[in-house]
């Protein structure tokens, strides 16, 4: 309330070059309209925050914290089929033993009228976390990969429309490795 907001300034980037051939460069937008096709201006829009915590016994947690801090709307926005994915996934000596996926998205009834369902998407400023425990463990070291992805389609919808995309769908706009000692404490690197 109370603001513009100046879309372009995000979407329409500046860059200094004549109008016309041999006249003098000015201050001009691009023609881009940079979104969600474009993974480095979806990963400038959002803030990554990962606390990794060691519990007694060798179980522990992590949490991951997203915050839409690059965009003046939800994000993702466009089309409803876009969303984001939160993954976490635990594996000890190259084989996943617990796994967790949480999916970011608007979802809708489209008929007999649009009607908004509900939606996860991440609000402009609003920290959202996810949580993922690992069970007690005094065996072999572990490792715990977390992964944010951008999809642009659902894989269902993609193969129920047919549509044969030529750039993949989905791309990573975070992601990391980390180990956790055979106490369940993880280890930094």
């Amino acid at each position: 309330p109370g603001k513009t907001i100046r879309c372009i300034g995000c979407h329409m980037p500046l860059t200094t070059r004549p109008l016309v051939e041999g006249g003098e460069p000015v201050s001009v937008r691009m023609h881009l309209w940079r979104g969600g096709h474009d993974p480095q201006q979806v990963r400038q829009a959002v803030k990554f925050d990962l606390e990794m915590k060691g519990q007694g016994g060798g179980a522990g947690e992590a949490r991951l914290t997203l915050t839409n801090t690059g965009a003046d709307h939800y994000l993702p926005t466009g089309t409803p089929d876009r969303y984001l994915s939160v993954t976490f996934k635990l594996q000890k000596g190259g084989a996943t033993i617990k796994e967790k996926t949480f999916a970011l998205k608007r979802t809708i009834m489209w008929r007999p009228f649009i009607i908004d369902l509900w939606d996860t998407r991440l609000r402009k400023n609003k920290p959202q976390s996810y949580k993922f425990n690992w069970p007690k463990d005094v065996g072999e070291q572990r490792i715990l990969r977390v992964t944010v992805r951008y999809h642009l389609l659902a894989e269902a919808r993609r193969q129920r429309i047919n549509y044969q995309n030529k750039k993949p769908i989905s791309y990573i706009i975070f992601q990391r490795r980390e180990n956790i000692g055979a106490s369940g404490r993880p280890n930094y690197f």
